[in-house]
């Protein structure tokens, strides 16, 4: 084995793992230079839209990524997943790859955030790092600690890993809600037609399974997609559908349910 491997990183990992269910990663090595992270959600309890954000160890390439009923970004050590709204099946998944040729032996931690929006307030949820650990020559495992166990606020938890017998106590997850909301939403126009397209134009052309809806203004269809709280969670989103080939897209904001300039926009979010 270490005369075919030689000088090959390879990757030993501690997994942590959630006994309630509700949120739970776990990373697998599938090469000696590539790790397949995978995150489980019990999205019984949230509906609507939410955010997945993983961090990854600078240095390390995300070189694949896939999700059920939503889109993604990779950005440098950041990947972030979006669910306009949440798929209707009790448990989603969403996965990557990590490339780790770059790395030099050591443990290195995979990090995120899960946001969900309950009512008018988007709350946000910590999910304690996991570690792997990149060696010469060899495959080392660890037994996943006990778990954490939630509190009532507590919408999402995950057991973080053992890194040793002296590793000290995991921190609570924190939820933290937003104070009130947002005064500008965003949402993405696809197209502006003179006649109404097929209630099923966007799905099949597309694949866009979120509801698309139609807006008339000065005589043209306007067909708008989601609810966004940032311009940055719309361009996002966006990204996603210009893979998919909806390359138009472009971001529109609103108030109180009224389309609304970029200028107005940009007065009401500073408070002026």
């Amino acid at each position: 084995m270490n005369n075919m491997l030689g000088s090959v990183l390879l990757i030993s990992l501690f997994l942590g793992r959630a006994m309630t269910g509700d949120c739970q990663r776990t990373i697998q090595p599938i090469t000696p230079n590539e790790l397949k992270v995978e995150i489980t959600i019990n999205k019984s309890q949230f509906k609507g839209f939410a955010r997945l954000a993983e961090f990854v160890p600078e240095g390390s390439v995300i070189k694949y990524a896939k999700t059920e009923g939503g889109t993604f970004m990779v950005q440098d050590n950041k990947i972030k997943f979006i669910w306009l709204t949440l798929p209707k099946q009790d448990f989603i998944t969403a996965s990557y790859v990590i490339g780790t040729e770059a790395l030099k032996a050591g443990k290195y931690p995979v990090s995120g955030k899960f946001s969900y929006t309950e009512g008018e307030q988007t709350k946000e949820i910590e999910i304690p790092a996991t570690t792997f650990t990149v060696t010469g020559n060899q495959v080392a495992s660890s037994a996943p600690s006990s778990p954490v166990t939630p509190s009532e606020s507590t919408a999402i938890s995950k057991v973080p890993e053992t890194k040793s017998a002296e590793a000290k106590t995991a921190p609570e997850t924190k939820v933290a809600a937003e104070t009130k909301a947002s005064k500008v939403t965003y949402s993405l126009q696809l197209l502006s037609t003179k006649d109404k397209l097929a209630g099923d134009y966007f799905s099949k052309k597309y694949q866009i399974a979120d509801p698309v809806r139609v807006e008339t203004v000065d005589g043209l269809n306007k067909y708008m997609l989601g609810e966004f709280r940032s311009t940055e969670e719309a361009v996002t989103y966006r990204e996603g559908l210009t893979k998919k080939g909806c390359k138009d897209a472009f971001v529109v904001p609103y108030s109180n349910n009224k389309r609304i300039t970029s200028d107005e926009a940009k007065r009401l979010e500073s408070g002026k």
